[in-house]
């Protein structure tokens, strides 16, 4: 009975063995590893993409900043005024009247 028992684990751990070891040569084939490695670089290139894309956004509101603070042109010709967080603006009717708070444009 014990001799059966013992073949019976050997068999068993045999095909445990041998599934292991397909599967991992199926991991490592050809294949598998430019499968792998093209979806690891789609990843990657979908997150360089995004950085790439807020730091565009980033640099065209600093720009406008900027712009506004040194009372350049933006773009269309407008010329803007800065008002840092918290202070007042000027009030109405005076050359300073539109203001760009923030990430707002307006003309003056």
């Amino acid at each position: 009975m014990s001799r059966v028992f013992w073949l019976a684990m050997g068999v068993t751990a045999g095909a445990v063995v041998s599934r292991k070891i397909t599967r991992t040569l199926d991991a490592l084939s050809p294949q598998s590893v430019a499968g792998s490695l093209a979806e690891g670089l789609a990843i990657l290139g979908d997150g360089v993409r995004d950085f790439v894309d807020d730091v565009r956004d980033g640099m065209g509101e600093r720009e406008r900043v900027l712009a506004a603070q040194l009372g350049l042109p933006d773009a269309e010709g407008r010329h803007l005024l800065y008002l840092a967080p918290g202070e007042a603006r000027p009030a109405p009717g005076t050359t300073d009247a539109r203001a760009l708070e923030g990430p707002e444009t307006q003309e003056h």
